[in-house]
């Protein structure tokens, strides 16, 4: 791995918030008869599942420097052997950007797998997929990666003018049955978990700076409702309580699921671009969801 002298390296700050505990851990672990150590250092798996992936990054300290700015810090949270033998954890990983997001921001990863190498390997190659992909989307002006929402308002009722770009990055969805076409006037698409519960972040949409949502909504076998939403690591009730109101909304299929990686960005591209898009390769956001938006800055 390529690492640059502590000395020449200026360290970015994690959130106040993030609850990372380190980069690395030497632990002892018993499953039944078994037993065994483990060795490991979050920064360096990290760098591995980049790899695999072709993206270059350069050790700094503790963090990882990929070419486009981006700065990655991965923590320990928690492990644990659960009732079935698998080691379970939780990290964080904080990303910042010295001229797009200097302040940060952090999200949880949670994994498993049969040691603790492979449980963080699989949480970090998620986050990979789902949320670095669309942060790595906020400093181009066209998204690799991300179906994007770009608007643009005039001042309205004592509102002031604004412009927002919002990135929909790639979306995992499973249920234990398949879809009837007629179970859902309008099927599961990429603005689907944002659009049904837009109201919950007016305050994102007119807010400056850069924030990071996850979006999770899902439905247990016996129909119970769960959701969790977190802006920038930090959990948002009212997304949670808006997701937990349009899981209701969902057909019956058995247990099903819908998870997200967003990102609301204050400015617009160059191009000034203010009509509903599509990064090519994805599914286009469709009027459906401007209508909305225009409805609820109106209000």
């Amino acid at each position: 791995m390529q690492t640059m002298n502590e000395s020449a390296f200026k360290k970015p700050k994690a959130s106040a918030g993030n609850p990372g505990m380190g980069v690395s851990i030497d632990a002892a672990f018993v499953r039944g008869e078994e037993q065994w150590t483990e060795q490991v250092d979050l920064p360096s798996i990290l760098h591995e599942v980049l790899q695999v992936a072709d993206i270059r990054a350069v050790r700094q300290g503790n963090w990882l420097a990929l070419d486009d700015g981006w700065m990655l810090l991965p923590q320990l949270v928690t492990y644990t052997i659960d009732d079935g033998g698998a080691l379970r954890t939780t990290t964080t990983i904080e990303v910042v950007h010295g001229s797009h997001l200097p302040a940060g921001s952090f999200e949880y990863q949670h994994s498993h797998g049969p040691s603790l190498n492979a449980s963080l390997r699989n949480g970090f190659d998620q986050w990979r997929q789902m949320d670095l992909a669309v942060w790595r989307d906020v400093v181009r002006e066209a998204p690799a990666n991300s179906a994007i929402m770009l608007m643009e308002w005039p001042v309205c009722e004592g509102r002031p003018a604004g412009k927002k770009r919002i990135l929909l990055g790639p979306f995992q969805h499973a249920a234990l049955q398949e879809p009837v076409a007629a179970d859902e006037e309008h099927p599961f698409c990429p603005c689907c978990l944002l659009t049904n519960s837009l109201n919950a972040f007016q305050s994102l949409i007119e807010s400056d700076g850069i924030q990071g949502v996850r979006l999770y909504a899902a439905r247990d076998a016996e129909g119970v409702a769960q959701a969790d939403c977190r802006v920038n690591g930090e959990d948002f009730e009212q997304g949670r309580q808006a997701l937990l109101a349009y899981v209701a909304q969902w057909p019956q299929r058995g247990f099903e699921l819908r998870k997200q990686f967003v990102v609301f960005q204050a400015a617009l591209p160059p191009s000034g671009d203010v009509s509903p898009t599509h990064a090519e390769g994805t599914s286009p956001v469709g009027q459906r969801w401007w209508e909305r938006l225009l409805g609820l800055l109106r209000r």
